[in-house]
C-alpha cells in the first residue's frame, strides 16, 4: 500500500516533487519519504548520460539488519542479493555516463543491526556534489553533519571514485563517540579492548 500526500510533475520541464510518502508492505515496517525533489534533463539521454541537476530527499528511516546466515533485512523484508550477474548475450555497449550536479539528504535516519552491534546513524544534512563518471579527475565534493548513536559527528572532504586509481580526502569531527559501542565489530577485524 502507497500513499501520497501531493506531487508536482512536469515532464517537459525535467522536474518531479512528491510530498510525503509512506509504502508500507505486506511484511515489514513502513518506509517513508518527507519530500524528493528531482529535476533532471531529457536530451542526455540519447548520449547515455543520465543528468540529474538536483536530488533532494528529506526525512528517510530505515533499518539494516544482519541475519546469522549472512542475509540483509531491510525494513523486515530480506534483500535477495546475486550471486552473479545475469549472462548476456550482446556484446559489449558503450557504458552509461552519470551527472549529478547535486544530491541532498535530510532529516533521515540509518538504523545497523548485525548480532550484537547497533549504530544509529542521523543525517541532519547530507550533501554531494559534481558527480560525473565521464570526467574522471573532477572530485566529488561531500559534507556530512549528524550523529553517531548520539555523538555529534560532521565529515567533509572530496573523492574521486571514478579514476583509474580513486582516492579520497576526508576532514572529520566527532563529540562523545563511545568506543565501547564498536567493540563486538572491532573485536571481529581482530582488534580489542575499545
Amino acid at each position: 500500500d502507497v500513499s501520497i500526500d501531493d506531487t508536482d510533475i512536469s515532464l517537459f520541464g525535467g522536474r518531479l516533487t512528491v510530498r510525503k510518502m509512506v509504502a508500507q508492505p505486506a511484511l515489514g515496517r513502513a518506509l517513508g519519504i518527507g519530500d524528493f525533489d528531482l529535476r533532471f534533463r531529457w536530451r542526455p539521454l540519447l548520449d547515455r548520460r543520465l543528468v540529474l541537476d538536483r536530488v533532494a530527499v528529506e526525512g528517510i528511516d530505515l533499518e539494516l539488519r544482519r541475519e546469522a546466515d549472512g542475509g540483509f533485512v531491510l525494513n523486515g523484508l530480506p534483500l535477495a542479493v546475486a550471486a552473479a550477474p545475469p549472462a548476456g548475450d550482446a556484446g559489449p555497449s558503450a557504458p552509461w555516463g552519470i551527472d549529478v550536479a547535486g544530491l541532498e539528504l535530510t532529516n533521515s535516519r540509518l538504523k545497523l543491526v548485525d548480532g550484537e552491534f547497533a549504530a544509529l546513524v542521523a543525517v541532519d544534512r547530507l550533501r554531494v556534489e559534481n558527480v560525473n563518471s565521464l570526467d574522471p579527475g573532477r572530485a566529488v565534493a561531500f559534507s556530512l553533519k549528524g550523529s553517531l548513536n548520539g555523538a555529534a559527528v560532521s565529515l567533509s572532504g572530496t573523492l574521486r571514485p571514478f579514476a583509474a586509481e580513486p582516492s579520497f580526502a576526508v576532514a572529520a569531527q566527532a563529540q562523545g563517540v563511545a568506543l565501547a559501542d564498536f567493540a563486538v565489530p572491532a573485536a571481529r577485524a581482530g582488534i580489542e579492548g575499545l
